[in-house]
């Protein structure tokens, strides 16, 4: 049994916010392969476009998320409240994010979906496939999640006013797209976050096919920035976990291209409390929680 958050886990294993966690027939799944959490699907008061999953993926190095269907606040409400049914022990993270400048429709969002079942709210200030891609390209986007994940100042206030209202803990999600890392999770902390979690999704592009380069990802016309995971993650996600466990008092949520219980250990031994799986489970299968 472990100990995170004034919360009892009996294992260390968080299914990460995903398509995986975005009905209830898969959360019912980590629940029998032996999760002891999962953090739903990233939910909106309302999403700012409607994608499909469209993904770059190669096992020998990594994946990459460029477009993914989220939840609007209606539907990551009813999840919840359904999944709660049938899901037994399972503590429940609910991923939000919300216009940075907009602590009513945060505050909202959380105190949904806290009515609904969740455990845990965990503010996505990680998310690249939103403002960040738009940016980074001279563009203008929605300001969820990693862009106020980039501004000490803004987490920080975010976090207050999740705070000043909540009855559950809140735990943020931190984009490692920073120059200072430690600086935003110490603003989290400021502002009373309970934990932290790292998780790859370093701003990343797949490789070009150099012969047909039209093809990039399946089914998609284009290319998009998106989020890494996978084994190409995994050592930065060390390095990741190793800076905020000697900085921060609160504890920490930590992954990136876990495959294996080894992998899960080396990451507790860099400081993590819990570790957060996702890749490899849409890879290999719910099978590999209890291996």
């Amino acid at each position: 049994m472990l100990e995170f958050a004034g919360l009892h886990f009996k294992n260390p294993y968080v299914v990460a916010s995903s398509p995986l966690t975005a009905r209830v027939k898969w959360l019912r799944a980590a629940a029998d392969a032996g999760a002891a959490a999962v953090s739903t699907k990233l939910t909106f008061l309302k999403q700012p476009f409607y994608g499909k999953l469209r993904m770059y993926n190669d096992p020998t190095v990594g994946s990459i998320v460029c477009h993914d269907r989220r939840l609007d606040l209606d539907e990551g409400a009813r999840l919840v409240e359904e999944g709660k049914r049938y899901t037994g022990d399972l503590i429940y993270f609910c991923n939000i994010t919300h216009a940075a400048d907009d602590l009513e429709g945060w505050v909202h969002i959380a105190k949904t979906l806290e009515s609904a079942g969740a455990d845990i709210i965990e503010t996505n200030f990680i998310c690249p496939n939103l403002s960040l891609t738009a940016r980074s390209l001279g563009q203008e986007g929605p300001t969820g999640g990693a862009v106020p994940g980039q501004n000490p100042a803004v987490a920080r206030r975010i976090v207050e006013a999740l705070k000043s209202e909540l009855h559950i803990p809140v735990v943020c999600k931190l984009t490692p797209n920073v120059t200072n890392l430690p600086e935003i999770a110490l603003a989290c902390e400021a502002g009373g976050a309970d934990g932290i979690c790292v998780a790859g999704a370093q701003l990343s592009l797949p490789p070009m096919d150099i012969y047909h380069p039209e093809q990039i990802y399946p089914l998609l016309d284009g290319a998009s920035m998106g989020s890494l995971g996978g084994p190409a993650a995994r050592l930065m996600g060390f390095a990741m976990v190793a800076q905020l466990a000697r900085r921060c008092r609160i504890p920490i949520v930590g992954g990136g291209g876990i495959e294996t219980w080894q992998h899960a250990v080396q990451f507790m031994m860099w400081g993590a409390t819990l570790v957060t799986v996702c890749t490899s489970l849409m890879w290999y299968g719910w099978e590999l929680i209890g291996e």
